[in-house]
């Protein structure tokens, strides 16, 4: 039997946090861990190794896309950026830097579950 894939919510915003996590909770079976700031998902990707990081792009101590490049550079694994500007250059540059999705602040929670699940299982 495998081990469960270990996902990552790192965002500021505790009810975005509480919200994806419950649902993925519903959806399957997930280890998850939750982060407010880039410092503490650092310290989490060092400690779990998650195969799943989602990112809010505005953190208070870090933008989405330099902790992006950063994550990257030490670890493995498919990003999902969530972002409340709906600037396509913005969506364009996460990708770039190795975001798997970049996903509209505020999300359907059913619909961020099928995307999850659709990378998960890619």
């Amino acid at each position: 039997m495998s081990l469960p894939p270990k996902i990552l919510i790192i965002d500021d915003d505790e009810d975005i946090r509480l919200i994806a996590g419950l649902f993925l909770r519903n959806a399957g079976d997930y280890s998850i861990f939750e982060a407010s700031t880039a410092a503490e998902g650092l310290e989490q990707i060092a400690s779990h190794s998650p195969d799943f990081i989602i990112l809010d792009f505005l953190l208070p101590d870090a933008q989405g896309d330099e902790l992006i490049t950063q994550i990257l550079k030490q670890h493995q694994c498919t990003i999902i950026v969530l972002t409340a500007r709906t600037d396509n250059s913005l969506a364009d540059r996460f990708i770039e830097r190795g975001a798997a999705l970049v996903l509209h602040k505020p999300f359907n929670p059913e619909e961020f579950v099928v995307q999850v699940k659709r990378l998960l299982d890619a």
